[in-house]
């Protein structure tokens, strides 16, 4: 994982925790809190997790240079 891949999780991370912790205001109870909270969690994770597995496209037909 490139610093890049790194600053972008990160960037990802603070945009989307902020945004639910702006809108938290509106649950009335601790079960829409929880909720709110855990799905909220569940797509940063998935999209840290793209972001970490992301690979660079490499050509197929290229010659391998592997020596035993």
């Amino acid at each position: 994982m490139t610093q890049k891949e790194i600053e972008r999780a990160t960037a990802l991370f603070k945009e989307k925790l902020s945004s639910w912790y702006n809108n938290k205001e509106k649950e009335n109870s601790a079960y829409e809190y929880e909720k709110s909270y855990v799905e909220t969690m569940q797509k940063i994770e998935k999209d840290v997790l793209q972001i970490m597995t992301e690979t660079k496209a490499k050509s197929r037909n290229a010659k391998k240079k592997f020596k035993p």
